[in-house]
């Protein structure tokens, strides 16, 4: 079967060079709209499994494209993929609520934070909790502050933010004190957190 010149161009785009890598550039997005609904349908079966975020980015442009049997398999398979906490899921997730499907966002995110790994998905989580500033999400921040040696600093900082004692996500203001939720010292660590569960007026229900 002959396809088009948009089809193939996407295709080779899909070839990751060193320099998408690096500069974080995605596929040929603006290919999707010049294709019909037959290439668009081959190329949600392969992107379906969503392993990059660029094959998120494409089923997201391709959800919004006005042709009904792509655009719901894709949306298909974003929700799959939206239900694994990881940073390929997060983005999922993220899509699919500005595509204004029903998604709970800081379900994903409170677990994801929980989990309380140093990876890139803990890391997209922190960045989507700053949009949700819930109880939930303060409370999983403060639990991570408390216990993530590794990304404290980070949670300490957000939380700051979300109790307007800070300008942003990270106050370089504050950073003395936030660089105290990766001291070393566990006496120091323990008394910083007593201190952002003063300020924050936060507290964890075992504490």
């Amino acid at each position: 079967m002959a396809h088009s010149k948009a089809y193939e161009r996407f295709i080779a785009s899909m070839t990751i060079t060193q320099e998408m890598w690096h500069d974080g550039i995605g596929y040929e997005i603006d290919a999707l709209v010049e294709m019909g609904p037959d290439e668009l349908a081959q190329l949600v079966e392969r992107m379906k499994e969503c392993n990059d975020w660029r094959d998120v980015e494409a089923l997201t442009q391709i959800a919004m494209v006005k042709q009904d049997v792509p655009a719901k398999a894709a949306k298909t398979a974003l929700k799959a993929r939206a239900k694994s906490n990881d940073q390929i899921g997060l983005r999922a997730a993220e899509s699919l609520g500005e595509l204004g499907e029903k998604v709970d966002m800081e379900d994903s995110i409170v677990k994801t934070l929980l989990k309380m790994k140093n990876d890139s998905a803990f890391s997209e989580a922190l960045d989507l909790s700053e949009g949700y500033p819930t109880e939930r999400v303060k409370m999983a921040l403060l639990k991570c502050a408390k216990e993530h040696q590794g990304m404290g600093v980070h949670c300490a900082a957000m939380l700051y933010f979300h109790a307007g004692l800070a300008k942003e996500a990270f106050d370089w203001d504050h950073r003395p004190f936030f660089l105290r939720f990766g001291d070393e010292d566990e006496e120091d660590r323990g008394r910083a957190f007593k201190e952002l569960c003063a300020k924050t007026r936060l507290q964890l229900k075992n504490d």
